[in-house]
């Protein structure tokens, strides 16, 4: 290329773009472009999209035109539409160069584009793009010529706009620049506001003229209320069992309906009206009702009511139940000739005894199994089919819809899937008919006898080695692995080398019994969320408008004034000075130190004592049970592929034993590998959790002072641990969980702490995060130094992890040994220290 100019004329001869703008940008045309650039990334040469420099230049100078919502009229005062033309070309053109790949380069286009943005008064006056080539039909726009195309379009305007913009800047304030650092402090917010007013006071009694600018009253700045945490240093938090009447009282106490409760729980029924009107309702639905006859002295019955609850709660498309107290029942229990309790009366079609299809008498261990196999018998398949009811028994028939026993409380916190256990058997290598690991090579042997192995270099690593190989062969044969009943090696062999069908097919029913149950666990978590979560959410701002239902001995004098207060509360709270308390507030409100007062701060107006301690365990519960939720369908999906390869291993028709042995080459290690994967899913633990059965405990801020709360079955542990399995819908590894507890370990006793991890360990995406986030608590600077490449995903995995519950802003530090420490420099350091933010750097 010939190059005749020199200087900034060089740099413009050297250039070629690729232009090739759309037809229209008029609403969805204009935003389908800003798509195709933000997916696939476009530079000021255009050349990805063609919409580089020549088209945000003829976009600024208003030679193209956009229209993002072009149907748009106004009404004259003669009540004709008359169409509001409007160009938005400029706007488009700000927000296109946001989405330029290269807009933060030092370059003359970026420069030229730069300035046009910043001064929409000079682009009128800036030079037109004319196409003056030979070959129009041609998308390539160079700034040199040559023999076919003696013309160049470029150079042509920037020997034009190059010195017109030199001119303009050489003019006093004809352009406008951004200050140049460092940068003034922002004034801080006053703390008084002062009222000015002239004249006469309106409306007052008396005529007496104020004098000009007096002012009349100084009023106190009151700021709004902000949703924010005193900080997210909790370390320590416990959380025990739910009972079934405590939600329910709560629910009661804040006016809310917990999912429909009169249809989902059992119906509580206690006249003949009642029971006739629920009757009614069943014959209408075309469902069966399922009587309960109880009484609250009845010890048996007490067994089966968190039956009924889970059954109410599965089968609501196939029967209502209901619970009648022989005690208050108004003779109800007499016309059915009820002799024992507790007994289960299955009617269908109406009320009366003749409409009943069956019944059992008196409460064990079988009375699930018998009430399943009552409803199935008078179902149609269709329904059941409907129902989605492959197992005979609800799974967890110990506890209620709303309940957390203790022993569920247990499984949920430390093994999410201890119910499936079952499922899983745990045994060495020996167990399972594999070679053990040896624990010496031969090859060592024959090497300490080179001459190249005499240094005491050679022979100490040679040493270090055996030892190696040793306690690694050690580990290995000790190791009890799992893997899923009916898949271990020898059973495999009776398929694969003998030809024993029914061992796989009976494999395969085990397989699906623990789809199925798998997939009632889930169920059941996602039902609780999809009544927790509004639930939560309403109890947290209910403001009643009535005094507390524990300030019963209040005055009338006092509860006048208490409502007054929270009459003007709530309508603070529609017109947004009071915010709302939202449900991500309250998973963050777990790592808080002082939790009560920030919920406090945005309602002080908590129903019920105890309202804020049962909030805080419901939280903890429904953050276990959604994260369960996530590990539920991960292993759903590791069962469904072992089943595939069941059925591919069965679909083979395998006949001669060489085709046998052939296929068990392949086939045999896939399924070993999807047995111990779909094992150790259902096998996994938490490992930051420790069961504090029968312990005293006391709670940080949560108890008053020398207030122990005694709980018999509890767990305790770091919400800040609980908080990122949430975030990321994972479980944490025991050795991430060991690595961060180290690091922390070593930092508080003022010790530096350096660790290897492998490649896929979780470095980036747990470790790196989570000890952020236990560490920058305002008191110290946390800085995340990565390799440059790493650069961008470390930040944007800290700002996807600090963006929703807990919010921390993600600084970048660009520094080298050339830069210059500036005062606002230590400033944004010490406010990203103070806000308990995080700094990523390169080294």
């Amino acid at each position: 290329r010939h190059i005749s100019g020199e200087g900034i004329q060089a740099v413009w001869e050297m250039l070629s773009l690729k232009y090739s703008p759309p037809l229209t940008l008029n609403g969805a045309s204009a935003l389908s472009q800003l798509a195709d650039v933000w997916d696939t990334g476009d530079t000021f040469t255009g050349e990805t999209c063609g919409l580089g420099f020549l088209f945000l230049y003829n976009l600024l100078c208003g030679s193209m035109r956009v229209s993002m919502i072009p149907n748009r009229f106004s009404l004259s005062h003669s009540y004709s539409a008359q169409q509001i033309t409007r160009n938005d070309s400029h706007r488009y053109a700000m927000l296109l160069v946001q989405l330029m790949n290269d807009n933060s380069k030092r370059s003359l286009m970026g420069s030229c584009i730069n300035i046009l943005i910043r001064n929409r008064h000079v682009c009128v006056r800036m030079p037109r793009f004319k196409d003056t080539r030979k070959m129009r039909q041609s998308t390539i726009f160079n700034g040199w010529v040559d023999e076919n195309e003696p013309k160049s379009s470029i150079a042509e305007l920037f020997t034009k706009l190059v010195p017109a913009l030199q001119q303009l800047k050489q003019q006093r304030s004809a352009l406008r620049f951004p200050p140049q650092p460092p940068y003034a402090e922002i004034e801080p917010k006053p703390t008084t506001i002062t009222f000015f007013r002239q004249g006469a006071i309106k409306g007052s009694r008396i005529g007496v003229k104020i004098p000009q600018d007096e002012t009349l009253r100084a009023v106190e700045a009151k700021q709004r209320l902000r949703v924010s945490l005193h900080d997210t240093s909790r370390d320590i938090s416990h959380v025990s069992p739910v009972l079934h009447k405590e939600v329910i009282d709560l629910a009661k106490c804040v006016k809310f309906k917990l999912g429909n409760s009169t249809k989902i729980l059992p119906i509580h029924i206690d006249e003949l009206a009642g029971f006739k009107a629920v009757a009614e309702a069943a014959m209408i639905d075309d469902k069966l009702l399922v009587i309960s006859f109880t009484a609250e002295w009845c010890g048996a019955c007490k067994v089966v009511k968190p039956l009924l609850r889970q059954f109410s709660m599965r089968l609501k498309s196939l029967a209502i139940f209901a619970l009648i107290d022989i005690d208050e029942d108004n003779g109800i229990a007499q016309q059915f000739k009820v002799s024992k309790i507790p007994t289960i009366v299955l009617l269908s079609g109406g009320s009366k005894p003749e409409h009943e299809k069956g019944r059992i008498e008196g409460g064990g261990s079988g009375v699930g199994k018998e009430l399943m196999k009552l409803i199935y018998l008078n179902s149609s398949q269709e329904d059941m089919k409907y129902a989605g009811l492959k197992s005979s028994v609800p799974y967890h028939t110990s506890t209620g819809s709303l309940e957390v026993s203790a022993g569920e409380l247990h499984d949920l916190a430390l093994t999410p899937l201890a119910k499936l256990n079952h499922f899983t058997i745990l045994a060495t290598r020996t167990e399972r008919g594999l070679l053990p690991v040896v624990s010496k090579i031969d090859a060592f042997c024959n090497l300490q006898n080179h001459k190249s192995a005499s240094t005491a270099v050679a022979k100490s690593m040679l040493d270090r080695l055996q030892k190696d190989i040793a306690l690694y062969a050690q580990s290995e044969n000790e190791k009890r692995e799992g893997y899923i009943k009916g898949f271990s090696e020898d059973s495999l062999d009776l398929f694969f080398v003998h030809g024993k069908n029914e061992t796989m097919t009976s494999s395969k029913k085990e397989l699906q019994s623990l789809l199925s149950k798998l997939n009632l666990i889930r169920d059941e978590d996602l039902q609780w969320m999809k009544v927790m979560i509004p639930f939560l959410r309403h109890v947290s701002n209910y403001v009643g408008l009535e005094t507390s239902c524990s300030d019963a001995t209040a005055t009338n004098l006092n509860k006048k004034s208490d409502s007054n207060e929270r009459t003007i509360f709530i309508l603070k709270k529609i017109c947004g000075r009071v915010p709302n308390i939202s449900i991500e507030f309250l998973f963050g409100a777990t790592l808080s130190t002082n939790r009560s007062a920030d919920i406090n701060a945005l309602n002080p107006y908590l129903e019920k004592e105890g309202t804020l301690e049962l909030m805080v365990r419901l939280v903890n519960v429904s953050m276990l049970r959604s994260n369960r939720i996530g590990h539920t369908n991960r292993c759903i999906g590791m069962t469904i592929q072992l089943l595939n390869l069941v059925d591919l291993s069965l679909a083979m028709g395998i006949d001669s034993l060489e085709k046998r042995k052939e296929a068990s080459i392949t086939m045999n290690a896939k399924i070993v590998q999807a047995s111990t994967s779909l094992a150790g899913g259902l096998l996994s633990q938490r490992h930051f959790m420790e069961d504090m059965n029968k312990r005293a405990f006391t709670e940080g801020n949560e108890a008053t002072p020398n207030s122990h709360v005694e709980s018999t079955e509890c767990i305790s542990y770091d919400p800040r641990f609980l908080l990122f399995e949430f975030i990321w819908n994972i479980l944490l590894r025991k050795k991430q969980v060991e690595i961060v507890n180290s690091f922390r370990h070593h930092l508080g006793q003022g010790r530096s702490k350096i660790k290897q991890m492998i490649m896929g360990a979780g470095k980036t995406f747990v470790v790196a995060p989570l000890l952020a986030l236990c560490l920058a608590d305002g008191n110290s600077l946390v800085l995340s130094l990565v390799p440059k490449a790493l650069l961008e995903m470390n930040r944007v995995i800290m700002r996807e992890t600090f963006a929703s519950i807990i919010t921390k802003r993600i600084h970048t530090l660009n520094f080298d040994r050339s830069s210059v420490v500036t005062k606002s420099m230590i400033q944004n350091i010490e406010n990203a220290k103070n806000n308990r933010g995080v700094i990523v750097a390169t080294p």
